[in-house]
């Protein structure tokens, strides 16, 4: 079994870390509108993928 190194572990950081970093604490104005825009895109995608599916334009 291959044996993980420790000091490159330390220096990992989790997505919700990354996040804060960029866009600022959870609650704060731009980290909620990073959220928000980041729904819409995400669900402006699904329905993108659902009308080709069907072969459907707006």
């Amino acid at each position: 079994m291959r044996k993980l190194d420790e000091n490159k572990l330390a220096k990992l950081h989790t997505a919700g870390e990354l996040l804060d970093r960029k866009y600022g604490e959870i609650g704060t104005e731009f980290r909620t509108s990073f959220h928000e825009k980041s729904i819409a895109w995400y669900y402006g995608e699904i329905l993108r993928d659902r009308r080709k599916e069907l072969k459907i334009t707006q």
